[in-house]
């Protein structure tokens, strides 16, 4: 769920933004802030996708928190809204980067197609970062195989980034009697490295072999691997009926 935070020293103009908020049907997680400084404390803390702040409040206005707040993310979505005097604080929102720029009194649906716009550049962007890190998945996972099999990095993934560790603590190879992954299914791998405690690297081989990468020692001791093997020979036994060696 996305969240908005919204700052304003008057609390009517918060209540009211929240009521259109939940009015209009937007499904987000609304915190918010009585001034600018108190908004900044709570973004340096926190995640926030939207910042739907005034201009004009005490201890720092919302140029002044529009500014810090897009220096800790500039994936920031800044909403500002002002009386019409104010209106030149417009030109210097759209130099600082603000998505949006609203009049006081707020108009229901200027702030509806607003708050819909906004919402949905935040959704494709994440449906952007989805796909992208899926690429970096199979491009790491394609390279972790060539290595393994001695082939090299191939030249076309050379510019592609993204992070390797220097070396390996250990390694399970997962053996089946016959083609189990032709069955399995991609599912295997989340349900494999949801038993495990720290980041591991899977690697399919073929159909019936594929290997498990420890970037690190096992949490629990150095000396875990035999009871790590029998935890996953057994979860694997339990929940696909299979002996994994």
């Amino acid at each position: 769920m996305l969240t908005i935070l919204i700052a304003d020293d008057q609390r009517e103009e918060r209540e009211g933004i929240e009521f259109l908020i939940d009015e209009l049907g937007f499904v987000l997680h609304i915190e918010t802030a009585e001034n600018g400084r108190k908004a900044l404390e709570y973004l340096e803390q926190n995640p926030v996708d939207i910042l739907f702040t005034d201009v004009r409040m005490p201890l720092m206005d919302g140029l002044q928190l529009t500014t810090e707040a897009i220096n800790l993310n500039p994936k920031l979505k800044v909403i500002l809204f002002s009386g019409f005097a104010e209106f030149e604080y417009a030109k210097t929102a759209i130099s600082l980067g603000v998505s949006e720029y609203l009049l006081k009194p707020i108009n229901v649906e200027a702030f509806q197609n607003t708050m819909q716009k906004v919402i949905a550049q935040l959704t494709d962007q994440e449906q952007e970062n989805i796909a992208s890190q899926i690429k970096l998945e199979y491009v790491k996972k394609h390279v972790l195989f060539n290595l393994v099999n001695g082939l090299g990095i191939p030249s076309s993934m050379k510019e592609i980034s993204f992070e390797l560790p220097d070396h390996y603590h250990g390694m399970f190879l997962l053996e089946f009697d016959k083609n189990f992954f032709e069955n399995a299914g991609p599912e295997f791998e989340e349900f494999i490295l949801s038993l495990l405690k720290d980041p591991v690297d899977y690697v399919n081989l073929n159909g019936c072999q594929s290997l498990l990468l420890f970037p690190h020692l096992p949490a629990d001791s150095p000396c875990s691997f035999r009871d790590l093997g029998t935890f996953l020979h057994d979860s694997i036994l339990d929940n696909y009926k299979v002996h994994c060696y």
